[in-house]
């Protein structure tokens, strides 16, 4: 069975689309003088009722025991006896109740909830108040327990699903503690002792941190006053504040592949969003459902049914608190991730340009409707919405107020969201693929403090650098050429530098201003650089404008036109900065050491060059030198930051493999002008 999208509306709006007087029945709410919150809700269809104490507090409110999991291990410890109860008289009492026990961890929560007959209801609040209010925590049983969550730790090592979303979490957030997996990490968590968890209670299961529900075929100011009776007394203390950091805005794209000991590849694709207060919330679950939603959804019709891309796609929106994530998951075959991705991103860029039809939209609707009437079929699913729109609004009915705003996104709005949430820019792609699916064709890899280098070096000898890093969403690239003042003839010193900057200007098919204007539109850098050893080009634009960048580079290395006005406009350029020099009396000095010092050598004359050399230079002996120098043999293509996909480097190897033929440069010596 494949997944439903994650996140669905939590309400309902249209009248239309639900009984008259669905929204009737609401949830009572009371605030006890100590800050635990009631919440009651009556449902008389059948002999049931829901009991639930809702812990605000989960793997995010952990402070300085963050990773260790304490929030869980502490969930655990609750079961282990009171000082009225031991562990086996809490199973018992529950099963002679007829009811079902258990609670669950999140990142933001803690929830005990037991479902029974109705007739039980207030023996099961007294259960579970004595459970989390005087929990014994006893020395044995945390011993016991913590050998019962190392190993379900290492059950989690083993569910490659689990794997796959801490590795995204872990890669989407980078400060906020959403990155921490909720059972913790097992080296810390192994270090944890009994006075951790006693602390850990009494700084977080405070009174105002609770909220208690009692739902089902129960009389609501009944349920309220016997939650005042068992959890009113509770000293009001104050929970413990816990710092959570705020998550940097993301920069730019991020992507991880692991390769292990699986079948089928598992990929996801994330967007940060704003959590659930967040305006554009509403619309962001409407797309959810949208694109990822059932089996009529866009990119399961797309991807799946129309070109067999993947086995299975899911959208959701996750956004209980803040931030949130946006995501698309899929299973596929490992040769097919690649292009699953793009296909994705196509699909996005479309829904941002065109949205969906009204049909879609109506049939979007419509299941919101039956999704909501779901959710409160049984009085445990009751308890639970009232419970969690509690938790996310403090107000327990917010779930019609939710569901109304879903029932108003329209075409224009979801087109909206799509184009300002889902863009490549911000694209975390994490991916666990079978072992040997690994790129056959990849660059030998080098290692560097501070990220990886992949180096390769094509058939015709140029070579292609490469270093990812998506902490900003730029993209340099730097093609050097061996050479430089040791390359210049004797006679001709300071003609590397004017190569180089004359391969800035006119081109075949632009003009010097048009290049100037191109770049510079898209708020991008083009510039020459020269020195003792080498010459080039850099250029440096925006994350989406690597085209024009390669575009630029691949016209002034392969297609300069060396024109007439350029040639003399640079020269007297690089001329007055020469006689700027003679006005500084260190750069005088320094130049006059170089001589003394190197004597006949090429890097006696600075790169810049001799003016008298300079004079005689013509635009021919410009056009020898870049002849001669930019050369596949001799040229190097470094590309660093975040410059896009398999694509991109692509087209990198087709433009080098597209130099001339030609070795490295060899030191000119001492040779006089040829």
């Amino acid at each position: 069975m494949r997944k439903t999208a994650k996140t669905q509306a939590r309400g309902a709006g249209r009248t239309a689309g639900l009984p008259e007087g669905f929204w009737a029945k609401k949830a009572a709410r009371r605030e006890l003088a100590n800050g635990v919150t009631a919440l009651a809700l009556r449902d008389d269809t059948a002999p049931l009722a829901s009991v639930q104490v809702w812990v605000k507090t989960g793997s995010i409110h952990e402070g300085a025991r963050a990773g260790s999991g304490v929030s869980h291990f502490l969930e655990h410890m609750v079961f282990k006896g009171t000082g009225r109860r031991t562990a086996a008289a809490i199973s018992r009492e529950a099963q002679a109740l007829g009811g079902l026990m258990n609670a669950y961890t999140s990142f933001d929560r803690t929830v005990y909830h037991m479902d029974l007959p109705s007739e039980h209801w207030a023996a099961a609040l007294d259960l579970l108040a004595d459970m989390t209010l005087r929990p014994a925590l006893p020395e044995a049983e945390v011993a016991r327990e913590r050998d019962v969550i190392l190993r379900e730790i290492d059950m989690c090592r083993d569910d490659a699903e689990q794997r796959l979303w801490e590795r995204l979490f872990g890669a989407v957030f980078r400060e906020h503690p959403f990155r921490i997996p909720i059972i913790g990490h097992r080296e810390v968590f192994a270090r944890l002792g009994r006075e951790d968890l006693v602390a850990y209670h009494r700084e977080r299961y405070a009174p105002e941190n609770l909220v208690v529900v009692v739902a089902g075929d129960v009389e609501e100011e009944a349920a309220l006053a016997e939650i005042g009776r068992l959890f009113g007394a509770e000293e009001r203390r104050g929970p413990a504040p816990a710092f959570v950091p705020a998550e940097p805005a993301q920069a730019g794209a991020r992507e991880a592949c692991f390769y292990e000991d699986v079948e089928l590849t598992r990929g996801a694709l994330a967007w940060p969003v704003g959590g659930f207060a967040d305006a554009d919330a509403p619309a962001l679950s409407a797309l959810a459902l949208l694109l990822g939603g059932g089996d009529s959804s866009l990119l399961w019709r797309e991807l799946r049914e129309r070109r067999r891309l993947v086995h299975t796609i899911d959208a959701s929106c996750w956004n209980p608190g803040t931030p949130g994530v946006f995501c698309v998951t899929f299973t596929c075959d490992a040769d097919k991730r690649a292009e699953v991705e793009r296909e994705v991103a196509r699909q996005l860029a479309g829904v941002a340009r065109r949205g969906f039809s009204k049909k879609e939209i109506a049939k979007a609707a419509r299941q919101l409707v039956a999704g909501e009437v779901a959710s409160r079929k049984t009085v445990a699913g009751q308890a639970s919405r009232i419970g969690g729109a509690e938790l996310a609004s403090g107000d327990p009915n917010f779930s019609e107020v939710w569901f109304k705003r879903v029932a108003r996104v329209g075409n224009a709005e979801l087109k909206r969201v799509a184009g300002k949430w889902l863009g490549e820019g911000t694209r975390t792609a994490v991916s666990l693929n079978p072992k040997g699916a690994e790129p056959a064709a990849a660059p030998a890899v080098v290692a560097r403090r501070g990220g990886e280098v992949a180096v390769e070096t094509l058939e015709n000898g140029a070579r292609l650098v490469l270093r990812r890093n998506d902490r900003l969403p730029t993209a340099h690239f730097r093609l050097l050429a061996g050479g430089g003042a040791r390359a210049e003839a004797a006679g001709a010193r300071g003609s590397a530098a004017l190569l180089a900057t004359l391969l800035t200007r006119d081109t075949e098919r632009r003009t010097a201003a048009e290049v100037a204007a191109d770049i510079e539109g898209a708020g991008g850098s083009f510039f020459p650089f020269s020195g003792n050893n080498s010459l080039g080009l850099g250029v440096e634009v925006l994350r989406g404008d690597e085209g024009l960048a390669l575009e630029i580079l691949e016209d002034a290395a392969l297609r300069p036109a060396f024109t007439r006005r350029g040639f003399d406009t640079e020269r007297e350029a690089q001329l007055a900065e020469l006689r700027q020099d003679a006005d500084d009396v260190t750069a005088v000095g320094r130049k006059l050491l170089r001589e003394k010092f190197f004597g006949a050598h090429p890097l006696a004359v600075e790169p810049t060059g001799r003016e008298a050399d300079l004079r005689r230079l013509s635009a021919g002996e410009i056009r020898a030198l870049w002849r001669r120098l930019v050369v596949s043999g001799n040229a190097v293509l470094s590309v660093c930051g975040d410059f896009g996909g398999e694509k991109t480097v692509g087209r990198l190897r087709r433009f080098l493999g597209r130099l001339p033929e030609g070795k490295a440069a060899e030191s000119a010596g001492a040779r006089g002008r040829g």
